[in-house]
């Protein structure tokens, strides 16, 4: 195969969209359309902080999400007698607001695992 200018130019376009289409769907990225928006949507759409922390420039709003995870079978492409198996683990997200005068002002996602 023959690389030209044009293909160049196509691999290029191709590979920024394909970054923008993972960046715009991720988790966080949702979260962001909070910034700017007063306390009383975030309150309205993800219910009641679990805790409200004061700092010196507002407060923290923290939300606590966990999730059980199950085990799952690996696919290795092949047939075997023992399977192997992903360990169960609890999932536990938390979802930072930082709010001044009453408005959310940044977001910030933490996760983490916790084998069971």
């Amino acid at each position: 195969m023959v690389v030209t200018k044009n293909n160049k130019t196509c691999i290029r376009i191709f590979s920024i969209l394909l970054i923008l289409i993972c960046v715009s769907c991720g988790k966080l990225y949702e979260l962001r359309k909070y910034e700017g928006q007063p306390v009383e949507v975030l309150e309205k759409n993800l219910g009641k902080p679990t805790t409200i922390i004061p700092t010196s420039e507002g407060q923290l709003y923290v939300y606590n999400q966990t999730e059980e995870l199950q085990g799952m079978e690996i696919s290795k492409g092949q047939g075997t007698l023992d399977p192997m198996l992903t360990p169960a683990a609890l999932k536990k997200e938390k979802l930072l607001f930082k709010v001044i005068k009453g408005v959310v002002v940044e977001v910030t996602r933490e996760v983490e695992y916790e084998r069971k």
